[in-house]
């Protein structure tokens, strides 16, 4: 039905009305339009509406036709207490009808607009209002289950809510229900992070996002839990954006059993290639609107310290020519970089000191240039708290005579003085212990942060964030990346919501990246084999994925690469099973060659239970899991999974099933 006719069905306030009627009913008696939305209200809490997806074309029918008449029902009644409903509210609830409306799915945006029309109030925009629970109707919109959100009512919430009310609540955190693998929990998240994790279009996600752009980068808020025992606690709209996009690119890149030239793949694949590149471009557009109207690698480095390490280089990558680009200020990317607060967690400072060192790479020449302000960028970290630690002493080692060049003010001087000894003396030293002939350092003697990485990530006070911010720093130090890994194991171990806060903090990528670092280090890719089997608990959740991560080839990788050693074979079949459950995850071991490698081990391993036992269950679970057996040929598994079951009467059972399967 239009609004304009909609609209018309309002008659005009007639003197003759009885005004002590309406006021009394209007404080004591709710309105007949709230008793509506009301009952609609527990008609669909209740499940007594048929679900759109109901394959009985008739009951569908049916219910279409009784949500019709619900609606024109709605109309009727504001055209009929359109006095009643104007500044009205609730007297125990505090909510008008504007709030009860948005609680109900997919309602038509034309039938708000005339709500909204019927309840407008003399003194306050309507949709500013707050009910007894502090929300306002935008909130309960946003509440909905992802298949029920009417994506139209959003877009006009946030276009006439007012700006200051919209803004407030955008900055705020607020509880919502976060449902993932079934289970359904409350977290006091972000708005952004609330529309990020219903898949909202990038139009509502960018709209939401430049109401209040530091909520990109946001954490989670979980009641009552400690950042260690917390599912999600850690997770942020940027981080969950960028592994969103993960996903859909390795998905644009799935391997499939058979021919993979056949259309249903070609299909598949050219939708998740338009979801990868439109996912990248909502992520970009969102760090963008950190620092509108510049760079996308300025605006990356005035967030490094707390973006993705994954984005960051991406970014570093695809954009580094954007590295001797100047903004209207004068600034380089480097300057960004340099001025970029943070929290002071080890996390984000060695993320932050590593984009300052790419960065010194790409453009050398950026760390002697002078702002608009006459600011270098030593001036702008120090002024701005950075550390020695946090590139500090990058910027210092790359041009030392900045200490006696653009200094602004006098207290800026004293800064300077504060730090400047110590970082003279480290430099001093770096300089003294060279090896000229090889160009390389005394690791006795120069100033080791790599032995304070070290000492870190076996501290077990220190926070998860900062264990993987210290291997991807510390790439090429293997004790940093094997007792890294070590700990990640430890934390992941306890429960799935432990393996999900370490996988959320970049656990998982920690890990792949640092057995791709170091292929040929047993102990690291025992170590890191160890954790993957504890984080495979997390695997599908908050679009966590082992298969996009890389996981899963890198665990094939290191059963090919170390046939001979028993912890390796035996722990990677472990994983390779928990995940293979998983039809995709499955399919990708097969197509990295993981069967191949487990039967290897089999045979390698023909006396060790361990392997024997797990390279079975494996095998088991991903037959099960493909519903066509294992793309093997049956004369070349069938010898050694027999000989597996006499040597492990335990697996009999399960060789049986799997050969069973074959044939």
């Amino acid at each position: 039905m239009p609004l304009m006719l909609l609209t018309e069905m309002i008659p005009a306030v007639q003197p003759s009305v009885d005004r002590a009627r309406l006021v009394k009913r209007d404080s004591d008696v709710p309105t007949t339009m709230m008793l509506l939305l009301h009952q609609r209200l527990a008609l669909t809490l209740n499940n007594l509406d048929k679900d759109s997806t109901n394959t009985n074309l008739g009951t569908k029918r049916r219910d279409d036709l009784n949500i019709s008449k619900f609606w024109e029902n709605v109309c009727r009644c504001a055209a009929k207490e359109s006095f009643i409903l104007r500044n009205y509210t609730h007297p125990t609830t505090n909510s008008t009808p504007l709030h009860e409306a948005c609680k109900l799915p997919h309602v038509p945006i034309e039938i708000f607009e005339l709500l909204y029309v019927v309840c407008v109030d003399t003194k306050l925009n309507a949709l500013d209002k707050r009910d007894k629970q502090g929300n306002i109707p935008l909130h309960y919109a946003m509440s909905l289950v992802k298949k029920d959100i009417s994506l139209e009512l959003v877009n006009f919430l946030l276009a006439n809510t007012t700006a200051s009310v919209r803004q407030t609540y955008l900055s705020s955190f607020h509880q919502f229900e976060i449902t993932t693998k079934g289970s359904t929990r409350q977290c006091s998240v972000s708005p952004l992070y609330r529309a990020a994790q219903s898949y909202m279009p990038k139009s509502i996600l960018l709209a939401i996002n430049r109401g209040c752009p530091r909520m990109l980068c946001a954490p989670v808020m979980v009641s009552g839990d400690d950042s260690e025992g917390s599912d999600n606690g850690d997770d942020t709209p940027l981080f969950l954006l960028w592994r969103r996009y993960q996903n859909y690119k390795w998905q644009s890149e799935k391997f499939f059993l058979g021919d993979n030239s056949r259309q249903e793949v070609v299909d598949h694949r050219r939708k998740y290639s338009v979801l990868a590149v439109q996912a990248l471009d909502t992520v970009i557009e969102s760090i963008q609107l950190v620092s509108p109207g510049i760079t996308v690698l300025h605006s990356l480095a005035k967030i490094s310290c707390v973006a993705p390490p994954g984005l960051s280089m991406f970014v570093l990558d695809e954009f580094e020519d954007q590295a001797a680009v100047l903004n209207s200020k004068g600034q380089y990317p480097l300057h960004f970089a340099a001025e970029s607060t943070t929290a002071g967690s080890i996390a984000e400072c060695y993320q932050g000191k590593l984009v300052i060192d790419t960065l010194l790479k790409l453009y050398p020449a950026a760390v002697k240039k002078k702002d608009a302000d006459g600011r270098l960028p030593l001036a702008l970290a120090i002024e701005n708290g950075r550390t020695a630690d946090n590139g500090v002493s990058s910027l210092y080692n790359a041009y030392p005579a900045a200490f006696d060049e653009g200094l602004a003010a006098t207290y800026v001087r004293e800064k300077y003085d504060a730090i400047k000894e110590d970082l003279i003396l480290a430099y001093d030293s770096l300089i003294e212990t060279t090896d000229e002939e090889h160009n390389i350092c005394d690791p006795k003697k120069e100033l080791n942060e790599e032995s304070k990485a070290v000492f870190i990530v076996q501290n077990p006070k220190v926070d998860v964030r900062d264990i993987v911010g210290l291997m991807v720093s510390n790439s090429d130090d293997a004790a940093v990346q094997m007792l890294g890994c070590v700990s990640l194991a430890k934390r992941a171990c306890t429960s799935v919501e432990s393996a999900t806060h370490v996988a959320l903090c970049g656990g998982i990528d920690a890990v792949v990246n640092a057995m791709s670092y170091n292929p040929d280090e047993p102990i690291i890719q025992e170590e890191a084999c160890a954790a993957l089997r504890f984080l495979a608990a997390a695997n599908d959740r908050y679009d966590i994925s082992f298969t996009s991560a890389g996981a899963i080839l890198s665990m094939v990788s290191a059963m090919k690469d170390h046939p001979i050693d028993p912890i390796i074979q035996e722990t990677a079949s472990l994983t390779l099973g928990n995940v293979g459950v998983s039809s995709d995850s499955a399919i990708t071991t097969f197509s990295a060659g993981g069967i191949k490698a487990m039967i290897n081990a089999l045979g390698t391993h023909p006396d060790d239970l361990g392997v024997q036992r797990r390279v079975v269950e494996a095998l088991k679970k991903m037959s099960d899991s493909s519903g066509v057996g294992l793309p093997v040929a049956k004369e070349e598994i069938k010898p050694v999974l027999e000989a597996a079951a006499r040597f492990d009467h335990a697996s009999r059972a399960a060789v049986k099933d799997i050969l069973e399967m074959l044939a």
